[in-house]
């Protein structure tokens, strides 16, 4: 390969003396070449394929006269001409033909030179003057004809080069590669490739278009005909052959693809591409199949995606209109292949724990499994605390942790149970998280035990629980950590508490006792209660007071929370997880607990302070009401205690032991209003006098640990253990429900009207609330008669009435008394009249016959009164 260094913005050369500032640079054959005589005129016709180089060389020894050349020089460049001979009359004849003509003007142009520089000799012997200024002047006219010729002749051998390196380069990863121009065969055809990474319109069918094999021919027709909206028939198909033509049999559309045993490929070889009829939406060609290939890569970008979004994908992106109901179990297909099968990834939950336990060291992960006589062991319940979430927990968070459990949406079920903590910014932190099968005392139990030996001691950490009360959860904790603090959710508590006592005014008392403080404080809304509804007041003064006020709340951990936000906002975050399969949803609970460490790690890596952001907020609420408060010494001989005043109220506020009659200093860490005016009285810094797991220290302590990335189960381990099942799940009727059930008090108010509430009904038939007689499940019970108050004005509907009440009293009785066979009854019978003289028979009539019955007699009397009205 030749490589050429030239500057594209440099000047016409003009005289001989510009000519060689011109650099040209090659391999040291090619220079070598460069300097031979006449003999190597043979030579530079050969090395004309390799750029022509040797054609400018040349030219320049004319215009600065080869005549200062040794003969010694001379015979050496034709020995070495000689050499290159002999290797390059080993070129193919197609070669020699591409550069023939090039060849030819420079064997002229070398002639020329030659034949000049055997004049210029003679004329030197001579020495005569004349010649020497003909000379001179024949090289100046060749000079400009040269120039405009060496330009030329550079600028080809430019595009060569740039055509050659292109060629040569490496520009991507598909191989395709183009016909070299050193084939021998020059009558190779060429024909059009299909390529299966095109997109959407990208690839077009075309008359000799090759296939690699024939369902590749299939599934670009396919394509095809989805794209441009047609639909075909096949005429003829096999594993040799397909030839399909337009569903319209006016059509002209046809095409034929058949094996070529030259080439040994697939090709089309008919293709008449006009359609006669017109585009159609809906095209069967776009079957189940189809649409799970094209729906499985728009799942992977957009998990989210919903039926109704994929129906108008495919009219956008394709054209094609699909049926709600294929849409529907393409769609479950889809996200089969791209979240995995549910019931084939319970038995990969031991490769997946143990490659948790390779990539974080040091974490916990335990499987219990009900063993099976018959068959493979049945998954029960799977426990995870990942070494990251545990060593940051005990370095930086407040001793307070949240338990609760959720739903999991899945085809098998269960539950999910989390341990989640708070960490100095009041930012949920995921301590540990399992899954059950169902949610009992002993699930419970097995989880505090494990996350009671992963976090240490409680009584020596001083570790505060809360929860919603679940079942088997306050009896689990008492045996798993006796003693241990233990607050109730106190909007689970307030909504048991308004099912019984729906008065407003109760319920905004149940939430003032929650939040009282003082003892003093809690005491006034509990008397105050008691006067109002003294059942209410016993329902409330049953729960222990350290479970649900703040009076009697554990000042250890920090932290004044009243309900259980922190793993209701875990549930919300995992949302859409829960309705995955199991390896698929604990992977996407690691991945999101990792991405928000790590996303926090750098939230708060700069900011300055001794508090988080969220610490510091709190702190200017309290400033603002600090300024109502004045301080005033008692006197003490360390200064440190006063007495705050406020429109006759009085508090005392001690800043050598952190505390407040208020109790909110003591229960937050944080100074409260009377203390910060107290303390900027001193002139000290309210943030100074915050506790240390409030700080950013304990913020970054938290954080400096993280959670080590997992591979792929392509790269998991396969281990011995016994593959388990999914566990039995008992299938209710209906559709499953995925939304959480929202109590009344959950109601939201949309739009500019409220939703309208109907009153209690009652049923026809057993009489029962909040059904009618349509839903009513009560079959064997018998329809109560209905009374009938305005009176009639026909003397035919008066005798209809009391016949249709005495046969369904006689059915009633004999129904009682006598137990018989059923009866089968023909409805199509006409109701009897008083001119008929057919009598009713004391039958056994079923309820089902016997509503229909009244409700045509009662269509007719509404139409009799009409008439009688109108008339």
């Amino acid at each position: 390969m030749l490589y050429l260094e030239w500057d594209p913005i440099r000047k016409a050369v003009e005289n001989e003396d510009d000519l060689d500032d011109v650099p040209v640079v090659g391999h040291e054959e090619d220079a070598g070449a460069g300097e031979q005589t006449d003999a190597g005129e043979q030579m530079d016709a050969g090395k004309q394929r390799d750029g022509g180089e040797q054609r400018d060389t040349d030219a320049g020894e004319q215009r600065h006269g080869s005549e200062q050349r040794d003969t010694d020089g001379e015979e050496k460049d034709v020995a070495d001409s000689e050499e290159e001979k002999e290797v390059d009359s080993d070129e193919t004849d197609a070669e020699q033909m591409d550069a023939g003509k090039q060849r030819d003007g420079g064997e002229q142009r070398d002639t020329d030179a030659g034949e000049q520089r055997h004049g210029s000799e003679q004329r030197d012997t001579d020495g005569e003057e004349r010649d020497v200024a003909d000379s001179e002047e024949e090289k100046e006219v060749d000079s400009d004809e040269t120039d405009a010729e060496w330009f030329i002749n550079f600028s080809c051998m430019l595009n060569e080069v740039e055509a050659e390196v292109e060629t040569d380069g490496y520009h991507s990863e598909e191989l395709n590669i183009p016909i070299s121009s050193d084939d021998e065969d020059e009558d190779v055809e060429v024909y059009p490739q299909y390529s299966q990474s095109s997109g959407v319109g990208e690839q077009k069918l075309e008359l000799g278009m090759e296939f690699g094999t024939l369902d590749e021919f299939k599934s670009a027709l396919r394509e095809y005909s989805i794209l441009m909206g047609r639909e075909f028939k096949w005429k003829k198909n096999d594993k040799q052959r397909a030839r399909a033509k337009c569903k319209k049999a006016f059509c002209d559309w046809e095409i034929y693809c058949a094996k070529n045993e030259v080439r040994n490929s697939f090709q089309i070889k008919t293709f008449k591409h006009n359609h006669n009829c017109c585009r159609e939406v809906n095209n069967k060609q776009a079957n189940r199949q189809w649409v799970v290939s094209k729906l499985e890569g728009k799942l992977r970008m957009q998990p989210t995606l919903k039926c109704v979004e994929a129906l108008e994908y495919f009219k956008q992106e394709f054209g094609v209109h699909i049926e709600v109901t294929k849409m529907w179990r393409a769609m479950k297909e889809a996200k089969q292949l791209v979240e995995g099968n549910e019931r084939k990834q319970y038995a990969k939950v031991f490769d997946y724990a143990h490659e948790l336990l390779r990539s974080n060291p040091g974490s916990t992960v335990k499987i219990n499994t009900v063993p099976s006589p018959e068959g493979p062991p049945q998954f029960q319940r799977l426990y995870i605390c990942l070494a990251g979430c545990k060593k940051g927990f005990v370095a930086g968070c407040r001793p307070f942790i949240g338990l609760d459990g959720c739903f999991l949406k899945s085809a098998f079920g269960g539950n999910l149970l989390s341990a989640v903590g708070l960490d100095g910014n009041n930012h949920i932190y995921v301590i540990a998280y399992a899954v059950v099968d169902i949610e009992n005392k002993d699930n419970w139990k097995w989880f505090l035990t494990l996350l009671h030996e992963d976090l240490g001691d409680y009584i020596q950490n001083g570790w505060n629980f809360m929860s919603d009360m679940q079942k088997g959860l306050i009896p689990a904790l008492q045996e798993v950590m006796p003693g241990a603090p233990h607050r109730f959710c106190v909007l689970h508590l307030w909504k048991n508490f308004t099912k019984q006592w729906k008065s407003k005014e109760l319920k905004g008392i149940v939430w003032q006792c929650a939040k009282s403080t003082t003892v003093a404080e809690f005491e006034g809304h509990m008397a105050h209660l008691k006067t109002i509804n003294c059942q209410a007041w016993e329902y409330l003064n049953k729960w222990p007071k350290q479970a649900w006020t703040k009076a009697h709340f554990s000042t250890t951990p920090k932290v004044d929370n009243i309900c259980n936000n922190t793993c209701e906002v875990f549930n919300s975050r995992i949302l859409q997880y829960r309705c995955k399969p199991i390896i698929t949803m604990l992977e996407e609970i690691r991945s999101y607990i990792m991405r928000t460490m790590a996303a926090r790690k750098v939230k708060l890596s700069g900011k300055p302070g001794p508090l988080c952001p969220v610490q510091y907020k709190r702190l200017e609420k309290e400033f603002h009401f600090a300024n109502q408060w004045t301080p005033i010494w008692c006197g003490d001989n360390m200064g440190l205690r006063y007495e705050v005043h406020m429109w006759g109220n009085k508090v005392e506020v001690n800043l050598g032991e952190w505390t407040c009659t208020c109790g909110v200093w003591q229960l937050t860490g944080m100074p409260c209003r009377h203390a910060i005016a107290t303390i900027t009285h001193k002139g000290g810094k309210p943030e100074d006098m915050c506790h240390e797991w409030l700080s950013i220290e304990a913020y970054n302590k938290t954080y400096q640990h993280f959670i080590e990335p997992v591979q792929g189960p392509q790269y998991w381990a396969q281990t011995q253990y016994t593959h388990p099942v999914p566990p039995h799940k008992k299938v209710q009727r209906g559709r499953p429900k995925k939304n959480r059930r929202r109590s009344v008090d959950e109601d939201n108010v949309t739009g500019h009207k409220l939703k309208r509430k109907l009153a209690e009904f009652t049923c026809g038939r057993c009489g029962q609330t909040n059904h009618n007689i349509r839903s009513c499940k009560n079959i064997g019970v018998p329809v109560r008669p209905k009374k009938y108050v305005a009176p009639s004005t026909s003397n035919e509907d008066d005798h209809l009435l009391s016949q249709d009440e005495q046969a369904l009293n006689e059915a009633e009785e004999a129904a009682a008394h006598v137990q018989q066979d059923p009866v089968e009854i023909n409805l199509s019978q006409p109701h009897l009249s008083q001119d008929s003289d057919m009598e009713v028979p004391a039958t056994i009539v079923p309820p089902i016959a016997r509503n229909k019955l009244a409700i045509t007699r009662a269509k007719k009397r509404k139409v009799a009164d009409k008439d009688d009205a109108e008339n």
